[in-house]
């Protein structure tokens, strides 16, 4: 996107002149902490089918969205066109894709700013699937959106929801402290580290030990779904404190650091150095959370990749991110990664804070990238 000639050039703004990756001619103004910057398609309705780049409205830098709060946390998707924020206050914001339902509002209108979710109180987390999203407030968790594979769960199937229903906790010892959407299926953790899955069982991404896949009648496949939260066994004791979802595979990171994943593993986009489905968690052998290089305290799913960033301050990478070129098998440094690059970038670009715009969080979703961003303390650039 860089290299290419924009077809419309978008305003500038500070926050936008802040990220970019060539250093500012002058000093700015400190951008006030808890802002949104966004970059990529902004056309919900067409992305993602035959539209092309030329027809979309695109952004090709980070530019600030005008948000009424603070933004405390920031949540999307691989598959998701759709952005949920949370603000200081624990108030919940959507806006994009909203052909489900899935933005909460009660109707099925897209968004092109940010919009309050009604009645949503103490808000702490957010997760976006394909067409659904989750929500956890008050350690209870509220599903909305596209239910054709019993992704909600509560407990029945088809259809859509567009205003927040309740799900179960009954599995949870405790409250549940976090989640995570996957296209059409979704996970939790409680605070008690146990891990429940509920929806598209397909590639094993439930770690329920099977796809769910059943002859519907001659000529034809069908799948199982499971409609609600349904505990994952680990075959160990482990207590579970973060989750990570691509479309179809699912990671999980246990207090000590050790990282386990299942579903999907085409592309070794589950680390273990092959592309083999996985029907239950399998931990990780370079992750096995035993000493700090091994240890993750972060996680984050792409599609078809995964991260972890170590308590020794490394970022590993497995799996892939473009359809050419050989996948990365087994976790491996991203330093290791960048070094075997020829002179043509085949990689990322970092991009570089201005010493007054520090990012603290991002996230991907399926057309665009949002950032949190806060003033930092004159630092070099990481």
């Amino acid at each position: 996107a860089e290299a290419a000639k924009p077809p419309k050039p978008a305003a500038p703004s500070v926050l936008a002149a802040a990220l970019t990756q060539e250093e500012p001619k002058e000093q700015l103004p400190p951008a006030p902490p808890g802002q949104l910057a966004c970059a990529g398609s902004l056309d919900w309705v067409t992305v993602g089918g035959s539209a092309t780049a030329d027809e979309q409205t695109n952004l090709y830098r980070l530019h600030r969205i005008a948000t009424p709060a603070q933004v405390r946390v920031v949540a999307s998707g691989p598959s998701a066109r759709h952005v949920i924020a949370i603000d200081t206050q624990g108030r919940a914001w959507s806006w994009g894709r909203n052909c489900s339902g899935q933005l909460g509002h009660g109707d099925e209108e897209a968004r092109a700013l940010p919009a309050r979710i009604a009645g949503v109180k103490g808000a702490e987390a957010a997760a976006c699937g394909r067409h659904h999203t989750l929500l956890l407030a008050g350690g209870a968790v509220m599903a909305c959106g596209k239910n054709s594979a019993g992704q909600l769960g509560i407990g029945e199937v088809g259809g859509t929801r567009s205003k927040l229903r309740k799900v179960s906790s009954s599995w949870a010892k405790g409250p549940v402290a976090g989640v995570a959407a996957g296209a059409e299926y979704s996970v939790a953790c409680s605070a008690a580290g146990q891990v429940a899955s509920w929806g598209h069982p397909q590639y094993g991404q439930l770690g329920h030990g099977t796809d769910g896949e059943y002859i519907a009648k001659q000529g034809k496949v069908d799948y199982s779904y499971e409609l609600a939260p349904k505990v994952v066994e680990f075959g160990e004791s482990v207590e579970c404190e973060e989750l990570a979802c691509g479309n179809n595979h699912t990671v999980a990171r246990t207090r000590e650091g050790a990282v386990y994943t299942w579903g999907f593993g085409g592309y070794s986009r589950l680390g273990h150095g092959g592309g083999a489905n996985e029907m239950r968690p399998r931990k990780l052998a370079e992750l096995d959370g035993t000493a700090a290089k091994s240890s993750a305290r972060m996680i984050r799913a792409g599609a078809a990749c995964c991260f972890a960033v170590t308590f020794k301050g490394s970022t590993l990478f497995w799996g892939k991110t473009k359809q050419t070129g050989e996948p990365t098998i087994r976790p491996t440094m991203v330093s290791d990664l960048c070094a075997s690059l020829t002179a043509t970038r085949t990689a990322s670009t970092a991009i570089r804070p201005a010493n007054n715009a520090g990012l603290r969080t991002a996230t991907v979703g399926g057309c665009a990238t949002s950032a949190r961003g806060t003033p930092t303390r004159p630092s070099p650039p990481t």
